[in-house]
């Protein structure tokens, strides 16, 4: 050989002259990185590309890790481990109140555990505080609420003098919230980054606060983005060191000796550092991408299967969330399938099930009743199943139709047919679709006796892309960025033009969906296309 290139980005390097050559890349930033190498040869020919896909940890390691996976609900076990392999000793949480136990369901998925509290006065703590709040630090955590009626906290650490931090749900806001309190003077000081979006119950999301003590700033992220610009803590450089317990649940109160906004829900994969967190990191750690992986952790949240079913609800008996969909209009169980007339059937149930603004992937396998499909007008879409917006569809899987002509085998005349494109993404309440498509239109034999199709959407939040799979093959990704919606989750039926409109004609034999984004080998392994 006489030279080799490498890319580990958008473009290759310079030639490398040599036969055998040994190079150190450091890459750019932590997380998923893709390294391609090629080789030329002596008269200037490129051969293939060798690539090599790893993870590059954070460049911190955490003070206190916890996993929330030690104990099973009603077992009686109270202690949660610190896993974490940063400096400094370990600081095991301790359960306590009436209404804390642990849950089987974990944001890592299957076989993982999470922390359950009941707002009342269930909580974990340490035995003393896991980081000094008067020097740069961050904390992160997965919360799954089950009440933001009133103030919740995920996690607050809290010294003698009320000094230190929370992070949580604040009603005043009606979001998301990291905050620090200080003491100037006798005086309690708070400052508070807030999230620019509405918080949403009933849904993994990820939340982290960064404090900047060299910038004196606070900066919040929800699902991996920051929120706004970084807020100025004006008294930090005079705040002392909060020396209290890490609180798991709960915040002290105003008045000293007590403690309040009690968490409901869950909480899992809590981390702490004693550093400031950069955006990049922040973006690696809400992919729950382990070091010595390049997948991600899923955690499935919905799993609707008709074999079998009839009557008029379908329940979810395998994800352990439990719900439930309504059948409605012309909908019927026949024993393999969601069976819906175009008319007015359709399915649902009370949403949100997956964060919109956080990571997702939804499959569902379906037949569309592709006769019925071709007496609707050209451009018209129909969705399979998605998540209500206010102004249309947070996201949802669809079938566009078309029309193409092709020749008649028995005629040799041209005849015009019906196509159906899938997709993948947001329609809003005119039409106008944000999203993915299919690269090339299916040309239906107007039966549903053919094979089914499955299709999947992944949604990545930290990297603001779609994907949509149609069997196995991914057809396109492009840059998306999913908006606030939390209504009903519908199987059957879009929203436009301010009404119910399009209903889908066929049968629906499959949806699911998880907590996260899946990769091709993941989606190939779990979905089994």
């Amino acid at each position: 050989m006489a030279a080799y290139q490498y890319k580990l980005g958008s473009a290759w390097s310079e030639p490398i002259h040599g036969s055998t050559v040994r190079l150190d890349i450091a890459p750019p930033r932590s997380g998923l990185a893709v390294l391609d190498v090629r080789a030329q040869d002596g008269i200037g020919r490129w051969g293939s590309t060798t690539r090599v896909t790893f993870n590059v940890a954070p460049p911190s390691t955490a003070v206190g890790t916890w996993h929330f996976s030690d104990g099973k609900p009603g077992d009686g076990s109270t202690t949660a481990a610190d896993s974490a392999t940063g400096p400094g000793g370990r600081h095991t949480a301790e359960l306590a109140g009436v209404d804390a136990d642990w849950s089987p369901l974990g944001r890592l998925g299957d076989g993982d555990g999470s922390l359950a509290l009941g707002g009342t006065s269930g909580h974990a703590s340490t035995e003393g505080p896991v980081v000094d709040t008067s020097r740069s630090f961050a904390v992160s955590a997965w919360v799954f609420a089950t009440g933001l009626e009133r103030d919740r906290t995920v996690l607050s650490q809290t010294g003698a003098d009320g000094s230190g931090f929370g992070l949580g749900y604040s009603e005043a806001a009606g979001t998301w919230q990291f905050q620090r309190t200080w003491n100037d003077g006798g005086t309690r000081e708070t400052a508070a980054a807030v999230a620019g979006t509405p918080s949403t119950a009933g849904v993994w999301t990820y939340l982290a606060g960064s404090y900047d003590s060299a910038a004196h700033t606070l900066t919040l992220y929800v699902n991996g983005r920051p929120q706004g610009a970084p807020v100025a803590v004006p008294a930090a450089d005079t705040a002392p060191g909060a020396d209290g317990d890490l609180e798991f649940g709960r915040v002290a109160a105003a008045a000293p000796g007590g403690y309040e906004a009690h968490w409901s829900g869950r909480l899992d994969e809590v981390a702490v550092w004693q550093s400031a967190l950069s955006v990049d990191d922040v973006r690696v750690d809400a992919q729950l991408l382990a070091v010595d992986s390049t997948r991600r952790a899923t955690a499935q949240v919905a799993a609707w299967d008709p074999a079998g079913a009839s009557g008029t609800a379908l329940a979810d008996t395998t994800s352990g969330y439990g719900r439930t969909l309504t059948l409605d209009g012309g909908a019927r169980l026949d024993g393999s399938a969601i069976v819906l007339d175009g008319v007015d059937g359709t399915a649902s149930t009370p949403g949100p099930v997956v964060d919109p603004g956080g990571s997702f992937t939804v499959t569902t396998r379906v037949r569309i009743d592709t006769g019925a499909l071709g007496a609707l007008p050209a451009g018209s879409m129909v969705q399979v199943t998605g998540q209500r917006s206010p102004d249309g569809s947070a996201w949802g899987i669809w079938s566009r139709v078309g029309r193409t002509e092709v020749l008649d085998p028995e005629t040799f005349d041209l005849v015009t047919v019906p196509t159906a494109q899938w997709m993948f993404g947001r329609a809003t309440a005119d039409g106008t679709f944000t999203g993915v498509s299919e690269q090339e239109l299916q040309i239906p034999d107007g039966t549903t006796s053919d094979r089914p199709s499955q299709v999947t959407g992944v949604y990545d939040a930290q990297n603001g892309t779609a994907a949509l799979y149609v069997g196995h093959r991914r057809q396109a990704e492009v840059p998306f960025v999913n908006e606030a919606g939390t209504g009903d989750l519908t199987i059957g039926k879009p929203h436009g033009s301010g009404a119910w409109s399009h209903y889908l004609p066929g049968r629906v034999e499959d949806v699911r969906l998880w907590a996260g984004a899946m990769d091709a080998n993941t989606l190939a392994s779990v979905i089994g296309f």
